[in-house]
């Protein structure tokens, strides 16, 4: 698991992807450098902001918590949950099984 603490904006993350992922921070602010970020596992925003306009596909656990998403791009959670108690803005949302015939 990976934790990004901050509570400053503008924190670009240059990679395309992780197992689980933790963003906390009140006022810190995230986003993907990469067009596109698979996730293994789930991320989870207990406070702070992720936004940006990568597409992020969520392969084994979903994307929950109630910090702050304001994401352009696609999101397609294979399963898990999605959401808490603010409002998230997708370009798209797909919850369906994502197929992973390599694993």
């Amino acid at each position: 698991m990976i934790t990004f603490t901050a509570t400053a904006t503008a924190h670009e993350i240059d990679a395309d992807s992780f197992v689980d992922v933790v963003f906390n921070g009140t006022g810190g602010g995230w986003s993907f450098s990469q067009a596109s970020v698979s996730i293994w596992g789930g991320i989870n925003m207990t406070a702070g902001t992720l936004s940006g306009s990568a597409d992020l596909s969520f392969l084994n656990d979903g994307f929950y918590g109630n910090g702050t998403v304001n994401i352009s791009g696609d999101v397609s959670i294979g399963q898990g949950n999605v959401g808490g108690n603010t409002n998230w803005t997708f370009g798209s949302l797909t919850v369906a099984p994502i197929l992973n015939p390599g694993g």
